[in-house]
């Protein structure tokens, strides 16, 4: 009986390890894609950085219609660089309506709730001294 206990637990713990593999394939991908969009971007920050260290400063903007459009950059030193929007996300679900119905409850889609939205005047307090 120990045996083949020893042989299920051995099993399971080479099983364990495979997927563990899987995950970490996964996960290694990623982060390489992070890796890259950083290192992009460090690139960039660099850049704008020494356009500014030799005394380049904003003039003005534009925007631009391009792809998924954004905005340019124009610098005092006749350099250009443009901020794109990135891409239209998918559609979402509409949310909920909430009003408050002429009884003073809540109203969620049309159907009214059991939450009052408006209280009632509490009675004045004594004035101060």
């Amino acid at each position: 009986m120990n045996k083949h206990f020893k042989l299920i637990l051995a099993g399971a713990a080479i099983v364990a390890g495979l997927a563990g593999a899987v995950s970490c394939q996964d996960l290694k991908g990623e982060l390489d894609n992070i890796s890259g969009r950083v290192t992009s971007l460090e690139s960039k920050i660099a850049a704008l950085e020494s356009q500014i260290s030799s005394g380049a400063m904003i003039d003005h903007f534009a925007q631009f219609t391009e792809g998924n459009g954004g905005i340019e950059v124009f610098l005092t030193n006749g350099q250009s660089f443009k901020l794109t929007n990135g891409a239209p996300g998918s559609s979402g679900t509409s949310g909920d309506a909430w009003t408050i119905g002429d009884d003073g409850f809540w109203y969620k889609n049309n159907e009214k709730t059991q939450w009052k939205a408006v209280g009632q005047n509490g009675t004045n307090g004594t004035n101060g001294t």
